[in-house]
């Protein structure tokens, strides 16, 4: 029940991807000898960076949402309110290639040719805002990842994060340095795009409220592989601490390279994932970050997720795949208490409280924001370990 569409007609296999997909729902048929799964599929879709220089960012996504769906259908599929039978769920992949009209072409597809009940995704802030009146024109319910707290403040009532946003990473950080480690010499570092941006924009205003002023608030742009003028701007300012907002690839390049130059402050970045700590290697050591999922986080929930996601895909999860899989759970609630109505699925997420499964707790707002739970994190032997969490009680 699973497919990647093709722009050349047709729906084709990711490679590699979705042939234990089958097997369990394969399994499944044959031992009950049910034939439920037969039944008209519900279709839920995903748009996300699946090729080019960043997609690591869509597989740990997409991946995290196929976890969830093979659950549920081996376990039988979905039961509708008010039917009498269950349905598979379909999953459909769109690529945005990390390219903002790409992505509007991408969630067109997926509503008006795949005709998804709703769908997953982008990712990437910078793809997500420019890209979210389309569903909202079309009264398309979409569950995003991406965390630029502006996604949230239009007034589109289709839209919801499935994790907390940056308002609430940005203020956790810096109680935790400013606070918790007593730090008050920070500069702020973040890639020029939306979601570097508005992140640390938050941090900033946080700041502030303890009456820190920042050193230094230096940019680097997007691709850059070269951060030495970026690098020395900020030692020049002689911090405590640096934190960072933006892409995997750039904050990995720039805590080398300040490495290298002599820094021996603190370095936070705002997605400190696999992804990051792949590229980093050893700088990634002690490198500060939030997470909304660690696969290190002992709760039963978190480590159940997890043995499925590494029996599945032989690889550790990421906080990515941690919200996937919640947010298609969710979608299952919703579609069992209302229905595939589009407009009764929204306003059910709108009031869903204290749903939990793999990532946190989730209270959803009149915004579409899930609610408060985040964990302090840190990386030690190429590993992410939990150093506190908040929100999840």
């Amino acid at each position: 029940m699973f497919q990647k569409s093709s722009e050349k007609g047709g729906n084709i296999m990711k490679q590699g991807m979705n042939w234990k997909l089958g097997v369990c729902v394969v399994i499944f048929i044959a031992i009950t000898g049910t034939t439920v799964l037969a039944a008209d599929p519900i279709k839920i879709g995903f748009v996300g960076i699946m090729t080019g220089p960043n997609a690591l960012n869509g597989e740990y996504c997409s991946e995290g949402a196929k976890v969830a769906v093979a659950e549920i259908n081996a376990a039988g599929g979905v039961k509708p309110a008010g039917a009498t039978t269950f349905r598979p769920i379909e999953f459909i992949i769109e690529d945005d290639g990390g390219n903002p009209q790409t992505g509007i072409n991408a969630i067109n597809k997926l509503i008006h040719q795949h005709k998804v009940l709703l769908f997953l995704g982008p990712d990437y802030s910078s793809i997500t805002f420019p890209s979210m009146f389309v569903a909202q024109q079309a009264g398309v319910p979409q569950l995003t990842s991406s965390l630029a707290p502006k996604i949230t403040t239009q007034g589109n009532p289709w839209i919801f994060r499935t994790r907390p946003s940056d308002v609430v990473g940005a203020g956790i950080i810096v109680d935790y340095f400013a606070k918790d480690l007593k730090i008050s010499r920070i500069a702020l570092s973040y890639t020029n795009i939306e979601y570097g941006i508005s992140g640390i924009e938050e941090v900033e205003k946080d700041l502030l409220k303890l009456n820190v002023k920042p050193l230094a608030k230096v940019s680097h742009a997007a691709g850059d592989r070269d951060l030495t003028p970026a690098a020395t701007k900020l030692i020049e300012a002689k911090p405590e601490a640096i934190v960072s907002w933006g892409l995997q690839t750039e904050a990995s390049i720039l805590v080398r390279q300040l490495t290298q130059m002599g820094y021996k402050g603190k370095f936070f970045y705002s997605s400190l994932d696999d992804i990051f700590i792949g590229v980093a290697k050893e700088f990634s050591e002690n490198v500060y970050g939030i997470s909304n999922y660690v696969y290190t986080d002992p709760r039963p929930a978190a480590q159940a997720f997890r043995k499925a996601y590494v029996a599945m895909f032989k690889k550790e999860p990421d906080l990515h795949s941690g919200a996937m899989y919640d947010a298609v759970y969710i979608l299952k609630e919703a579609i069992e208490k209302v229905g595939l109505d589009r407009a009764k699925v929204r306003d059910f997420i709108h009031n869903l409280k204290r749903f939990q499964k793999a990532t946190g707790i989730f209270y959803y707002d009149k915004n579409g924001d899930c609610g408060y739970f985040q964990c302090v994190t840190q990386a030690k032997a190429l590993k992410t370990i939990i150093i506190h969490q908040y929100g999840y009680k």
